[in-house]
């Protein structure tokens, strides 16, 4: 009897320790071993007195945006976008670092971001083709927003960061287009 429930304790510990797949579950893993996060969504400080004023700040300016501006771009909104690179404070992303990581911008001014099969957030989001100005909100009430210039070549999109609500963003990532979210090889 202590035999069967040994060997069923350690069959649930594997179970539970592997996803509907039969691989371990994993989280992205950087090559120091610390835990990715989507691009846009990585902490960067600034001189803002808090993040509630400042999301305060960008959702009048989305809001106001989606009402004068209105419609979305294909441009961006075409499939799903997935970071082939990241420029992140003076250090460049290893190549394939965040593969399984995505985006989809979507014609109601939302976004959802993810990796591989599961979706980790979303957000809102306006893009403004005079200037190329990109601005993000996440759902996630601690997280700042994201400002960047989108130079978009049908190829690929290029996200630069822009200094604005005092956020210190100075991030680059270069997104490339695919048709369906990423897919976990085995």
């Amino acid at each position: 009897m202590r035999a069967l429930v040994l060997i069923f304790g350690v069959a649930m510990m594997f179970l539970t320790a592997c996803d509907s797949t039969g691989g371990a579950k994993s989280k992205p893993k950087s090559e120091s071993g610390e835990d990715l996060v989507f691009p846009t969504n990585i902490h960067k400080g600034g001189e803002y007195k808090s993040v509630q004023e400042i999301r305060t700040q960008a959702r009048g300016l989305i809001d106001h945006r989606v009402e004068t501006i209105g419609e979305p771009l294909s441009m961006i909104t075409y499939g799903y976008w997935e970071p082939e690179f990241v420029f992140n404070a003076g250090k460049m992303s290893k190549e394939a670092e965040y593969v399984g990581f995505w985006i989809d911008f979507k014609e109601d001014f939302t976004y959802e971001y993810g990796y591989y099969d599961k979706t980790q957030g979303g957000g809102r989001y306006h893009f403004r083709l005079d200037d190329f100005a990109l601005l993000m909100l996440d759902n996630n009430e601690d997280m700042e927003p994201k400002s960047w210039t989108a130079n978009n070549n049908g190829d690929a999109m290029a996200l630069v960061g822009n200094h604005d609500f005092g956020i210190n963003n100075g991030m680059q990532i270069k997104m490339l287009p695919i048709d369906d979210k990423p897919v976990r090889r085995k």
